[in-house]
């Protein structure tokens, strides 16, 4: 027997719920329409649907505060709108919502989008050409369990590349020569022409044209060419867009290499850090959110989905929902592929604020030098979600970490020069869930919780030349 699905269509109009009437089949949903929060919470009092359709712009302005409330009632929310920008698309998740839909609505697009949202609920089965990544055994229902599954089975599913794993094994030796990655570099054609890209940048500050690989490597670099290698070679093997509302593809992309870029610059004055180091553990650090989502969807979206209604950090709704956070699961697959340890303990640890402080006597972190890459990280990845470098699930600026910045002690320890950073002293009040960007630069004389924070204006010029140089299709 089919099972029938009803629709609740609120909006302050009859079109909306005159298009869904003809476009969707009447033998599989029910379309009842509401002209008002009030009449909607009737509705849902009568006979909660499975899914609402809210027009962004009601009678009485309360959109949001109806999605919201609806979500709280495990019911399925699709915000309509006319022009969704990134600014209302983010809001739209804040509040609850499964999806954004553009009216006027097609008709190839919106009978797809609304099996895949009542999907990701749970509400309906996928078609059998929508058969998952991963097959995970119905009765493994534990979180933790079909975490620890998936991870058994993807050290399979995401090998790297033989020519990727034999350049990390081989940058790994400390008397590797740039001769010895001819080899492995020459045997991919990939790689080959993403190394003669990168040495030929601007970013490079080449002034002659170079047509051998191994001037090539010497030119940008051992640490550089394996950081190419592996950032392209993961970024392939992922799919490059998600039915995870809220957790774009794109955005998350941009956010790693912004947090990249933000502790490339922190670690260029440090003598014992080398920028390439801190470059790749940021560009990683996030590892474990792709991998819950590209194998774990459902579970995945009501983590996001609980993280964004609840204003807190995707990793604490992951521990709640999941038993383990995406660190956890980004340590396992880095340790997986042969990375370095001071790598995957940046990636377990970069989270735990209280590690990384200086006074911290936990021995988990083997040497100052990895407390100081994991640090970095940190601090890069609150910069970026501050100044919104793209997003990876959620907005939110944790305020434990501003207790890192007195211990990197900027101007006394490393000798950080006015005049290369801009510098913002603002006065320490209360700290806000989110921090955005524009809000940041326009409150710069009002009452913003962030004290002495260092943007470097190189860090916007270092990510366009990295998105560029790194992320080759």
């Amino acid at each position: 027997m089919m099972t029938k699905f009803r629709l609740l269509v609120v909006g302050r109009t009859r079109v909306s719920y005159n298009v869904l009437r003809k476009i969707l089949p009447p033998q599989t949903y029910d379309v009842v329409a509401a002209y008002s929060s009030q009449e909607a919470r009737k509705e849902v009092d009568y006979f909660p649907p499975a899914l609402a359709f809210i027009h962004y712009n009601l009678r009485d302005k309360q959109s949001y505060a109806l999605c919201k409330e609806l979500a709280q009632k495990d019911i399925t929310v699709i915000i309509v709108e006319e022009y969704p920008t990134r600014r209302s698309i983010i809001r739209a998740v804040r509040h609850g919502a499964s999806a954004v839909l553009v009216e006027p609505f097609k008709a190839n697009v919106i009978l797809s989008r609304i099996h895949r949202v009542l999907v990701k609920s749970g509400r309906a089965l996928p078609e059998p050409e929508e058969k998952p990544r991963l097959d995970i055994p119905i009765e493994i229902n534990d979180p933790r369990a079909r975490v620890e599954y998936m991870l058994k089975k993807v050290g399979k599913l995401l090998a790297l590349p033989h020519a990727v794993a034999k350049v990390v094994r081989l940058c790994s030796l400390p008397n590797t020569s740039a001769a010895e990655l001819l080899i492995p570099i020459e045997s991919d054609s990939a790689l080959t022409t993403s190394t003669f890209l990168l040495a030929n940048s601007a970013a490079q500050g080449c002034v002659t044209r170079i047509t051998n690989l191994k001037a090539a490597i010497a030119r940008i670099g051992m640490k550089a060419t394996t950081n190419m290698v592996l950032t392209q070679s993961v970024f392939k093997m992922f799919k490059q867009s998600s039915d995870t509302f809220g957790f774009d593809r794109g955005q998350y992309w941009i956010h790693c290499l912004g947090t990249a870029c933000c502790a490339r610059v922190l670690a260029e004055q440090w003598t014992d850090i080398h920028p390439e180091d801190a470059f790749l553990s940021a560009v990683l650090h996030d590892l474990g959110k792709v991998l819950l989502d590209e194998f774990l969807p459902v579970e995945y979206q009501q983590c996001v989905r609980t993280a964004q209604m609840s204003g807190i950090p995707l990793h604490l709704a992951e521990l709640k929902l999941l038993q383990v956070d995406h660190t956890y699961v980004g340590r396992k697959i880095a340790a997986k592929w042969g990375l370095p340890e001071s790598l995957c303990s940046t990636i377990a640890n970069h989270h735990n604020h209280k590690l990384l402080r200086t006074e911290s006597k936990s021995t988990s972190l083997k040497s100052e030098n990895q407390r100081i890459l994991t640090r970095m990280t940190c601090l890069a990845n609150q910069l970026a979600k501050a100044f919104e470098f793209g997003h990876a699930g959620d907005l939110v600026v944790k305020k434990e970490a501003h207790a890192l910045w007195a211990d990197l002690d900027a101007f006394q320890t490393v000798g950080l020069s006015p005049s290369i950073f801009t510098i913002y002293s603002l006065r320490r009040k209360k700290y806000p869930e989110l921090a955005r960007r524009r809000e940041f630069h326009s409150k710069l004389s009002q009452k913003m919780p962030w004290t002495q924070v260092w943007i470097s204006k190189r860090c916007l010029l270092l990510l366009w030349r990295h998105t560029s140089c790194y992320v080759v299709a």
